[in-house]
């Protein structure tokens, strides 16, 4: 397997503005890391972009298409990161859905580096309860 320190996590909000074409320096981004074959994923993202398909198609489409990314499993210590975030941010007066916590936990035990378009992301680390700067690429306007 890859190492993981190479890998991008990508959210849905990046996937959604790669696919309508609405920000042409992520587009190259991600277009680079698929032909680098640096891109990681998990269950949460495929689930997350199924709600903007509109056919059977396009449905499977995107399912195989997400096979062929790397996977990284939500394991007990990915949950149980997840839920120390969440306590923690409660704690702290803030309150990020709960996927955007698991993807956090997620991308945090697997040190990768993260490729988003979602304020929560950066709340989370500018508190000190995400990823670090250096590994957190936002892509808000």
């Amino acid at each position: 397997m890859k190492d993981t320190l190479d890998l991008t996590f990508i959210d849905t909000s990046a996937w959604i503005l790669a696919f309508k074409g609405r920000h042409e320096k992520l587009s190259l981004l991600i277009d680079y890391l698929l032909k680098e074959n640096r891109v990681a994923t998990s269950g949460i993202i495929t689930l997350e972009l199924s709600y903007g398909i509109k056919n059977q198609k396009d449905f499977k489409e995107l399912k195989e298409e997400m096979k062929s990314l790397i996977w990284l499993e939500i394991s007990e210590k990915v949950w149980n990161r997840a839920y120390s975030i969440a306590f923690q941010a409660r704690r702290k007066g803030i309150t990020i859905p709960s996927t955007d916590i698991l993807i956090s936990a997620l991308v945090i035990e697997n040190n990768c580096n993260l490729l988003h378009s979602n304020k929560h992301f950066n709340i989370l680390s500018k508190k000190g309860l995400g990823l670090l700067p250096k590994r957190n690429k936002s892509f808000l306007p």
